[in-house]
């Protein structure tokens, strides 16, 4: 597995940075991104997420899940802080509740937020949404459309 997740959480946490560098956003407005705005990840269920009855494993959700995370921490500089100080992130809990299937080759968004934080843990509320086809212009006009829920997940 670490074959296939490795090179997946690398592209992942690379593709945060340069989001980052390309985004319109000031670093104050970056770092806020997750708190007072969602993150957004984007990707589609590949041939390594699949099982054998033509949907996205219960598992691969919780890979894509995890993917995300390294993109957000990329994007408002939370990993480049992490790797200075030489701490990481270590998931603690998950909960899950899977609302609908995700099939092959489907295009799917996840929400991330962070929504508390306590003495140990950073908490992350996740949701996978079907992914909306918008141009940013009418997204700037009709602010953002999300899909039908098709998963919730509450990290530590």
């Amino acid at each position: 597995m670490g074959i296939i997740h490795i090179p997946r959480t690398i592209a992942a946490s690379v593709r945060g940075a340069v989001k980052r560098r390309l985004s319109p956003l000031s670093d104050q407005e970056i770092s806020l991104v997750g708190i007072s705005q969602p993150h957004i990840y984007s990707s589609r269920a590949g041939i390594f997420d699949v099982d054998l009855m033509g949907h996205m494993n219960n598992a691969a959700y919780l890979q894509h899940a995890e993917l995300a995370r390294w993109e957000w921490s990329a994007f408002g500089g939370s990993l480049s802080q992490a790797i200075k100080t030489k701490s990481f992130f270590i998931v603690t809990a998950s909960i899950i509740r899977y609302r609908r299937e995700i099939v092959p080759l489907k295009k799917f968004d996840i929400e991330t937020r962070l929504v508390g934080l306590d003495d140990r843990n950073l908490w992350v509320y996740q949701t996978f949404h079907h992914h909306i086809n918008k141009s940013e212009k009418q997204e700037e006009l009709d602010g953002p459309t999300r899909g039908k829920i098709l998963a919730q997940i509450l990290t530590a």
